[in-house]
């Protein structure tokens, strides 16, 4: 004891030894400490922050092998004004690259702009609050996933989300508007091994060329479980949820059988051309359809289940579907202009919280999560006790955002950077035209799209 007591130094040492200092994770702030984002990454160890002050900052972005966080000082204050303010420009190549052994990584608070990709994703990360603008695909999901959640993702040339590989991934609350493809691509490609749970929740998906969300299956089942939930799909070009298979991407409206269970449940339809097309194995409760300019539901077959949804104003409510017209409402739902349910609306209360389907249950809310006897149909729950408001869907986004596009002397009209002091329309429109070409979507903008 006496020993221990007339040598403290050796106590500190010997604690040093058995327990060694955790390594504390530090911020990189750029340009102050480090003037490119790309060196601040390479010197950045596991755990650390690279803080990226307001600034266009003309770079492409890659790291693997460890957890970043890459931020605007919106990370740091919580203030809106710090996103558009910080640019990330990737010229028409990728802007950023998260690679394999980087999971846990995250992106926060940038403007993404002007790349083959916005973000190309490998392992499991986070995406939010960011504004993914003018890239050919926003997101491009190669394998991964974890969370995409309150971003803006709009103005891109092909997709503003695509997932092409195994991917896991949580899309929650974005605003994926005004792409010229679809606003979420998912390929079916062959894959054994855990289940991959795809949730795209509490979205505003809108105004896209083609589809909001587009499914497009391969040759066999693969191990995938979607829900898709009180999400708005609002005045799409073609379908709401349009299903493909073939691995054909160019919508025909063919509405295919696909195997692989979706739960679509408590969404809203507006003005979409169709609103849901095919599904061998889909289940759909709880949703509104509403002035479909063509077809709400079209070839609902198989295992699929249209029950507790609402029906009005559509060219045709639906064909070759299995429909459950019990369970079915033929009125006007009272839709305020946010999409919200008015007083008195009749889709208050009358969806279903239970549903048990060829001997499963396939729905089993909990009565904490809607407000009434019941769940209201369609995607945002009448809220008595706030005198009848909802809660938003959607990132909450500041007004004024635009894309990026310039005029070039060649007649071409590209994406290019702002302000950008050396634009390059002919290799931005051969990086486009080539990524189009091998998503077969040539034929349909070339013509409209990229020359004036």
């Amino acid at each position: 004891m006496g020993y221990w007591c007339k040598h403290p130094v050796s106590i500190i040492a010997l604690l040093f030894i058995i327990c060694p200092p955790l390594s504390i994770a530090k911020t990189i702030k750029v340009p102050r400490d480090i003037r490119k984002i790309q060196k601040a990454i390479d010197v950045a160890q596991d755990g650390d922050v690279v803080l990226i002050s307001p600034g266009i900052y003309y770079e492409n972005l890659k790291w693997a092998g460890k957890s970043l966080r890459l931020a605007s000082k919106f990370y740091t204050t919580g203030k809106q004004k710090y996103i558009e303010q910080t640019v990330i420009d990737g010229g028409g190549g990728t802007v950023i690259q998260v690679d394999p052994d980087a999971d846990d990584s995250a992106i926060t608070g940038l403007r993404i702009q002007n790349g083959s990709d916005g973000i190309l994703v490998f392992p499991s990360i986070h995406l939010s609050n960011n504004h993914i603008i003018s890239n050919v695909d926003g997101v491009d999901y190669e394998g991964g996933g974890g969370r995409c959640i309150n971003n803006l993702i709009a103005y891109n040339l092909d997709d503003g989300i695509d997932l092409d590989g195994p991917s896991a991934v949580s899309i929650t609350n974005n605003t994926i508007r005004d792409n010229l493809d679809d606003g979420i691509e998912i390929r079916f490609h062959e894959y054994t091994g855990a289940v991959l749970n795809i949730e795209i929740r509490e979205n505003l998906i809108s105004r896209n060329d083609e589809d909001g969300i587009q499914l497009i299956d391969y040759p066999g089942l693969s191990e995938r479980v979607f829900r898709i939930e009180h999400n708005l799909l609002i005045k799409n070009k073609m379908v709401g949820i349009g299903l493909m298979d073939n691995g054909e991407t160019i919508e025909d409206f063919r509405g295919a059988a696909i195997l692989e269970r979706v739960h679509l449940t408590n969404n809203t339809f507006v003005g979409n051309s169709h609103a849901v097309t095919g599904g061998a194995n889909l289940i759909a409760l709880n949703n509104i359809f509403v002035d479909s300019k063509n077809i709400a539901i079209k070839n609902l077959k198989g295992d699929s289940i249209a029950s507790y949804n609402l029906f009005w104003n559509n060219s045709t409510d639906y064909l070759d579907s299995t429909i459950d017209l019990t369970n079915t409402i033929f009125e006007d739902p009272l839709l305020k202009t946010n999409y919200c349910l008015a007083e008195g609306s009749p889709a208050i209360d009358q969806g279903t919280a239970l549903f048990n389907w060829n001997g499963e249950t396939v729905l089993d809310m909990p009565s904490t999560s809607y407000s009434g006897k019941a769940p209201d149909m369609g995607a945002q729950e009448y809220d008595e006790d706030s005198g009848g408001g909802c809660l938003p869907i959607g990132y909450d986004e500041p007004p004024g955002i635009q894309p990026v596009v310039q005029s070039s002397s060649s007649g071409c009209f590209v994406s290019t950077a702002v302000n950008a002091s050396k634009p390059k329309p002919h290799a931005r429109l051969f990086l486009v035209l080539a990524k189009m070409i091998d998503d077969h979507l040539v034929s349909r903008w070339f013509s409209t799209v990229y020359w004036k």
